[in-house]
């Protein structure tokens, strides 16, 4: 591969997306980005199998539309080369503009802000507010929020080249994230409340987020109680469902901490 290969692939991707999804806002930056082809550490080099650094912005208030998610996923199937590796990270508006749960540091929303160059739809690059050190559990939720959702995006491509047991472990992974959240929050609120129950979790945590709707969690809940004959895990179209209802599960639940708690804590955001 060379230099017109990763650009082909990208022109393609952010094309199809101005077509498709003019409301979305996609983004390049690091080495390719530069157009940096010496080779070393840190430097773009297509011969040595660089990645593409990218993300998407949707603006939406914390809740990504599915839907609109797996257009983008095959799109993203269709039109890029797989042959060249692509770190594109999804991301929200509202998510962003509170900055608790952006996994994106300070210096990095800055470096993003004055270096990433926009591609397709609207920039909305700005409204991402990073913070420096965070509680652990806040950052461990922020990057998993991060990861899985950055696996919704390459869902249609990894349910055909990921062998089915790889692709049902990304999907109980998925669901784990989800199911244990709960406890995360609650530990930021209240740190003496160590719950280690997984229902009983949940239930303390419809006591401090009343608005929340917990009904796509408490279906994760119980499909992990099922045995292994009768997990529905082994279709592989109802695993990338499933892990569509995961992150759905976590958005609604970061959406109400974010409304139930709209000013950050010292003890969350650590000086």
């Amino acid at each position: 591969m060379d230099q017109s290969d990763y650009q082909n692939s990208v022109d393609r991707f952010s094309q199809a997306l101005t077509r498709e999804h003019t409301d979305v806002c996609f983004f390049i930056y690091g080495s390719f980005e530069r157009g940096k082809l010496r080779t070393g550490f840190n430097k773009y080099h297509p011969r040595k199998n660089s990645d593409v650094d990218g993300g998407i912005i949707l603006d939406v208030d914390v809740i990504t539309p599915k839907e609109k998610i797996r257009e983008i996923s095959q799109l993203f199937s269709r039109y890029w080369n797989h042959r060249i590796s692509a770190q594109i990270n999804l991301l929200d508006t509202r998510t962003g503009e509170d900055g608790r749960f952006l996994s994106y540091t300070i210096d990095y929303t800055d470096y993003l802000i004055e270096k990433a160059k926009v591609l397709s739809g609207p920039n909305h690059l700005p409204k991402l507010n990073g913070f420096g050190k965070k509680e652990g559990n806040l950052y461990a939720s922020a990057y998993n929020l991060r990861k899985r959702r950055n696996n919704l995006v390459l869902a249609a491509t990894d349910i055909k080249r990921m062998s089915p047991e790889d692709f049902v472990e990304r999907t109980q992974e998925a669901i784990d994230g989800a199911v244990k959240l709960p406890k995360k929050l609650i530990f930021l609120r209240n740190p003496s409340e160590l719950i280690v129950e997984e229902q009983e979790a949940r239930t303390e945590l419809g006591k401090i987020l009343p608005a929340c709707d917990f009904s796509t969690l408490d279906m994760l809940i119980s499909l992990r109680n099922l045995s292994e004959t009768e997990s529905p895990l082994r279709n592989l179209e109802y695993c990338w469902s499933l892990q569509e209802v995961a992150v759905d599960a976590m958005e609604q639940m970061i959406k109400s901490y974010i409304n139930t708690f709209p000013e950050h804590t010292e003890r969350e955001l650590i000086n």
